[in-house]
Formats: structure tokens, sequence, C-alpha cells
């Protein structure tokens, strides 16, 4: 299933009120997780005698799972290997999660901003519930959003499993349901879900992938601040 064009909203300007529940991904959309990715990624490496990646390099591999990322930075690795490695990565990342993740400058406010005009706000990310939580717990976002979904909770994105469930706790419909993501595996979920999409360029790849595929008109997060009016 492909979004159609009218589904996806990449420029002009909206209200706040436009959509009555917005869910946004995590990873690459609304924090930059990029730098404690790459520590935990690293780490691994340097056990393996491996040199350690630029952080851009781990980043564009974000979003599929740990399972992929662990696969697709180390090179050489035995496939019989990939699944302990993946533990072992998950436990350095458990380390490290909240040392330099934070919004990307301005999205704590919008999502402030939006709940002030009662629209539900919802976090849909294939990042599993015990990193999740950690994030949101230990640096202060409990209260910002309405409801959390994470990779583990059941099928991950880009099955709508998460998105419907956003959507069922909003008390919505997918007419009334905007997500915002940074990854074409977003932009499937939003398609197979039925509800309008954001396609953000800031984000892990810099919008290389989701550009492909359709027009991304917010490069910067201020550029999609400036876009949703009161």
């Amino acid at each position: 299933m492909t979004l159609p064009a009218e589904k996806i909203w990449s420029s002009g300007s909206v209200s706040l009120k436009a959509w009555r529940s917005v869910s946004f991904d995590l990873d690459g959309t609304f924090a930059d997780t990029s730098t404690d990715l790459a520590f935990a990624l690293n780490a691994l490496r340097l056990e393996l005698g491996k040199e350690a990646l630029l952080v851009p390099d781990v980043a564009r591999h974000v979003g599929r799972g740990a399972r992929w990322l662990v696969a697709n930075c180390i090179e050489g690795l035995d496939p019989e290997r990939v699944d302990s490695l993946v533990l072992r990565f998950l436990d350095h990342y458990e380390q490290c999660c909240c040392e330099t993740t934070a919004p990307y400058r301005g999205l704590d406010e919008l999502v402030h901003q939006l709940r002030v005009q009662n629209v539900v706000v919802s976090i849909a990310t294939n990042k599993p519930r015990r990193f999740t939580e950690a994030i949101i717990e230990g640096l202060g976002w409990a209260n910002w959003f309405d409801s959390v979904h994470c990779g583990d909770d059941g099928p991950s994105k880009p099955d709508p499993f998460m998105i419907d469930a956003a959507i069922q706790a909003a008390g919505t419909s997918p007419e009334q349901h905007l997500h915002v993501g940074d990854t074409p595996t977003d932009a499937q979920a939003a398609a197979n879900a039925g509800c309008y999409f954001t396609p953000v360029a800031w984000g892990m790849d810099g919008g290389k992938a989701l550009m492909q595929t359709m027009a991304v008109g917010f490069v910067e997060p201020s550029d999609l601040i400036a876009a949703w009016k009161e």
C-alpha cells in the first residue's frame, strides 16, 4: 500500500488543530539518539577488535531494529553470531541511552502547544520498550505524551499495529490522525494505518531514503514548527 498524495503533509501551514491526534517516531524524528546508539555500537566493535565508526555511518542504519543495525555495522559478521551480538549491543546501549539523547530543538515546545490545543500526542517507535521508557523516564518526558507504543508491543513498523494502537488510545480515527517520521518505514506504516503522514529530513540519514519516494519539505525542526500555526 502506498500513501496517496492527499495524505502527505510536507509543505504549507496548517492549524495546530488540523488533526485530533499526532504520533511521533522517536529515533531521528522527535529525538536525536544517534550519538548514544553509535557509542553502544562502537563499544561492541571495539570488543571485536574493530575500529569505531563515525556517528553518521551508524545513524544511517537506525530505524529497522537492533538486529539490522548490528548486522549492517559490523563487517564480516558470522550470521550465527548475530543474535548474541545483538544482546551484547543492547547491554551496552542500556548503559548509555540517556547520555546525550535530547529532543530536536523546539519539538518539546511543539508537543506542549499541541496538547494545549487538546491534540492527543503519542510516541510510535520500533525501539524496544525497555529503552524507550528508560529515555522517557530518565530525561523527564513522562508527562509529555498521552501514550507510548514500542516495537516489542506487537508487530513493528511498517506494520500498522502501533499506529492503530495510538489512534485507539487517543479515541480518534485514521482520518483524524497524523504520524510524523523520518524513514520510509514510517511512511509505509502510516499508509498501512490509513492515516496522514509528515516526512521530515533532519533524521538519521538526512531524509535521503524518504526523498527517493516523496517530497520532503520539512528539512529542519524549525520548518515544521513554523508551519504548525495556532
